[in-house]
């Protein structure tokens, strides 16, 4: 027995021998790499807190947690393990003590940047920070997205990056220390790649572990290395190149079928259930559109409309219309014509984006695709002189060409044509913001050159409360100390409200000057005024700073205010504006505006139409239904409170028969939606 095991351990010396140096200095990388992530994690979403809405899956045992940070370990030692394995191979074995610590200096510093960086990341854009929620924030530009916020992240990179720079100094002193370690180590290469092989093969049921496991795998995914090792592991066994492999928590159920995948667009009546998702999608209604009908009918009866002026307000929230602030009131000038007139607050934006939602307003669609007839179009049908001012940028996203800004014979002012009146030093489309005063005047300039016997369309918008909601012209309305932008955090969530409400006031002021001004020229009797947002903004109410990260009220709900009497829906978005708008201003009979028979009040949105990270449906009752494709959960949102609902499983579905069915009819209204936008479906429409 003694000499078996004295000739193992021969064996393991000659060919599987690792140096003990080089082992300790890859567990302390590792260490300090799973220690340095886990915390950053545990710290940003709550890991180890009690469940809630916006956690609710967490870690509350001590078990839970120890697994957890293990899981961690193992992914990351496999990861360095690997490109240790890799260094050795391109030195061909000759390396010292010296190039071994500078390789793992490296290494370390490499991967604590991404790691920071995507922290960094995750804090600016929220929970659901996705390739597809960077570019519907740019417009469809993830890389104008960043430019928006680069100096946001370089203020704060810069102060994270102070501790990594003060270890590498720390480690060069070591470094230099070892001037005398310059002798070639003779590592045995096998022993190094066995070990990462073993690393890498214990890779594999970690990953069907973890994607089978949903808590943990809304953990782990947040990691570097787990997202790398799940990326390659995914790579290597799509056999149909569909994107999806044989891993879990996306498992291709058919993997020699490219046309079936979890993602795949669902061709509405083919008898094919191509996303495994309820089914085969239902044959997509035939339905009407009533704005050509209402435009029809206005001419033949040669109507005369009423002047339309619209104003779209940046980023204000539904509570703010009647909202008070040290006894003061934040909006007056709205809250008196919405009393006087119409309002409602159970309006929505489809996404939580300025673009996206400016492109439903006036388009009528989620759609990439307009509908038949967009409020541009209608406007010139009914014979309305177009007028589009703006205090932002709204070649943006390509608003100005995608809703028709533009067009011949329109006039047309923005932040980028007055760019040397900009609020802010920096010129990206993005960033450019000309302030309420500079609106105003341009405002009363073009008043004053309007013919108004001819019925005249002004678009307004008004970017008070854009982030970071103070700039050097903002009136001090409603209080005298506002925050910097250095001073924006959770800590001083309080000060934030302040200046959000008064960067609200200031939109509200410049509101009442827009109303004077039709007053002055004699056409505020005569003119429907209709004031919205874009949509709204938390101010860390959900844990995040900003918009389009949740599909919540304070992200989404918004309100529609007219100066006249008006019917409006019980629930509606930006998509049903057009027709409630052009109604009013024709003084035709009231209908409840719908788009279609089969369409939801309001569909939202999180990422895009093709690949959306979540969608919901809001009910006449204000109740919202999200599906999140992630993690394949429903949850309700009620004003009695947030719930999540069970996972459906197709043999086994877990909701109840009333929302099992809200949930079909969910799903059915996006996948019809997305296969409209779809290039087949208009190959087919055009054959």
């Amino acid at each position: 027995m003694k000499s078996f095991i004295k000739s193992g351990i021969d064996w393991y010396r000659r060919h599987l021998h690792i140096d003990k140096i080089s082992l300790l200095l890859l567990c302390l990388v590792a260490a300090v790499l799973c220690a340095s992530e886990s915390l950053l994690l545990v710290r940003q979403f709550d890991l180890f807190a009690a469940p809630g809405f916006l956690r609710p899956l967490t870690f509350d045992e001590p078990f839970e947690r120890l697994l957890f940070v293990l899981l961690s370990a193992v992914a990351d030692i496999a990861l360095i393990l690997f490109a240790f394995s890799l260094y050795l191979l391109l030195l061909r074995g000759k390396a010292s003590l010296r190039s071994h610590l500078m390789f793992m200096l490296l290494l370390l510093t490499a991967l604590l940047c991404t790691v920071l960086l995507r922290t960094e990341l995750v804090d600016y854009f929220g929970g659901n920070m996705d390739w597809q929620v960077l570019q519907n924030l740019g417009g469809g530009s993830g890389w104008q997205a960043i430019r928006m916020v680069a100096g946001e992240l370089g203020i704060h990179l810069l102060l994270l990056l102070a501790p990594l720079l003060l270890l590498v100094l720390l480690l060069w002193l070591v470094y230099r220390r070892l001037e005398r370690h310059r002798l070639t180590l003779l590592p045995h290469r096998r022993g190094w790649w066995l070990l990462t092989c073993w690393c890498l093969l214990l890779m594999l049921p970690q990953l069907q572990w973890v994607g089978a496991r949903q808590q943990y795998h809304d953990a782990l995914e947040k990691k570097v290395s787990q997202q790398l090792f799940a990326a390659v592991a995914t790579a290597l066994t799509d056999a149909d190149g569909d994107g999806y492999g044989w891993f879990l928590p996306k498992v291709d159920q058919h993997p020699f079928d490219a046309k079936r995948f979890p993602g795949a667009m669902d061709i509405p009546g083919n008898g094919i259930d191509e996303d495994d998702l309820f089914g085969d999608l239902p044959a997509l209604p035939k339905p009407e559109d009533p704005l050509p009908a209402l435009v029809k009918q206005a001419i033949s009866e040669q109507r005369r409309p009423q002047h339309l002026v619209l104003v779209v307000l940046e980023s204000v929230r539904a509570d703010q219309l009647f909202a008070t602030l040290n006894g003061k009131a934040v909006m007056p000038e709205l809250s008196a014509i919405a009393r006087q007139g119409s309002f409602s607050q159970q309006v929505y934006s489809h996404t939580g984006f300025t673009t996206s939602s400016l492109k439903a307003l006036f388009n009528r669609s989620l759609s990439s695709r307009p509908v038949e007839m967009s409020l541009v179009q209608a406007l010139g049908k009914l014979g309305y002189q177009q007028n589009y001012i703006s205090g932002q940028a709204e070649d943006f996203g390509d608003v100005a060409a995608t809703v028709g800004m533009k067009q011949p014979g329109h006039y047309y002012f923005d932040a980028k044509t007055a760019i040397e009146d900009r609020v802010y030093p920096s010129t990206t489309l993005g960033s450019l913001r000309l302030s309420e005063d500079r609106v105003v005047q341009q405002v009363a300039q073009r008043f004053s050159e309007l013919n108004w016997q001819q019925p005249q369309f002004v678009y307004i918008n008004l970017q008070a409360a854009h982030y970071p909601y103070v700039h050097g012209q903002t009136k001090k309305l409603l209080s005298e100390v506002l925050i910097s932008r250095s001073q924006i955090n959770e800590r001083n969530k309080k000060l934030l409200e302040q200046s959000y409400a008064n960067a609200v006031a200031n939109a509200d002021l410049a509101l009442g000057q827009i109303r004077q001004l039709l007053a002055k020229h004699q056409v505020l009797d005569n003119s429907l005024l209709v004031v919205t947002a874009d949509h709204g903004e938390s101010l860390f109410d959900d844990g995040f700073l900003g918009h389009g990260h949740q599909l919540n009220d304070a992200q989404t709900r918004i309100f529609y205010v007219s100066n006249q009497q008006q019917q409006l829906p019980a629930v509606f978005g930006h998509v049903q504006m057009a027709e409630l708008m052009l109604r009013q201003a024709l003084l035709l009979p009231p209908t409840v505006a719908e788009h279609a028979a089969y369409a939801p009040a309001v569909l939202q949105v999180v990422g895009l139409i093709r690949a959306p990270l979540q969608i919901a449906a809001i009910s006449s009752e204000n109740n919202r239904l999200v599906y999140d494709f992630r993690d394949k959960y429903f949850s309700a949102q009620s004003e009695s409170g947030d719930k999540r609902l069970m996972l459906y499983r197709k043999q086994q579905p877990e909701l109840t028969a009333p929302q099992l069915q809200a949930a079909e009819q969910l799903l059915q209204h996006w996948g019809w939606l997305r296969y409209q936008q779809s290039d087949l479906y208009h190959r087919l429409k055009q054959g």
